[in-house]
């Protein structure tokens, strides 16, 4: 009994000690427990971070495209941004054959006295082509060739002619969207007027 009292009274000594050492080691399992959670937050954070930039990147792109109307009164060119966000366009070259020129003009060799309808040239510098757009960059119907004094059968003969010059029609160009992500594209007219994009 006596050694039972001098056991109990010398773990009684030691009690305190315990007590400190098991707050000690619970303090430290905090201490690893919070920082494994922090970690984990951070990397949460990361992939929630990197997936806003790519959805704020996708919701500023733009998307060019070609399309052609091909009707026996009108033929027209149409450039179409797809995409949601604005096009800046930075450098714009028109192809047809072996011709290359910015003025859709010098492109399109029809008879003497044809003036489109509507020709859109593209000046040095930016032009912007805003988000879910459509631009008619070149447009000749068959009223406003009887009306400049053609015949019919000449002016859809003239038609005719021009829907063969749209089907060899190429622009090759260079853009950015707002966040100056450059993109290099050469849209062709496929048949159907559908784009094609390499």
């Amino acid at each position: 009994m006596i050694i039972l009292a001098v056991c109990l009274s010398g773990w009684q000594a030691y009690l305190p000690m315990i007590a400190q050492l098991a707050a000690l080691f619970i303090s430290l399992t905090a201490l690893f427990v919070s920082f494994r959670v922090e970690r984990r937050n951070q990397r949460r954070f990361q992939q929630q971070l990197e997936t806003s930039l790519t959805v704020a990147k996708a919701n500023v792109a733009p998307c060019l495209g070609l399309s052609a109307e091909a009707y026996w009164d009108r033929q027209a060119i149409i450039l179409h941004n797809y995409g949601p966000g604005t096009a800046i366009i930075t450098e714009l070259m028109c192809h047809r054959g072996n011709q290359s020129s910015r003025d859709l003009g010098d492109l399109f060799a029809l008879a003497p006295n044809v003036s489109f309808e509507e020709i859109s040239g593209f000046s040095d510098g930016k032009n912007y082509a805003p988000g879910r757009s459509v631009e008619v960059i070149l447009l000749l119907t068959l009223e406003k060739l009887v009306n400049a004094g053609h015949e019919p059968s000449d002016a859809r003969r003239i038609l005719e002619q021009l829907e063969k010059q749209i089907d060899e029609f190429s622009m090759t160009v260079t853009y950015e969207d707002v966040l100056h992500n450059e993109i290099e594209s050469d849209l062709r007219l496929l048949s159907g007027g559908e784009t094609e994009q390499t």
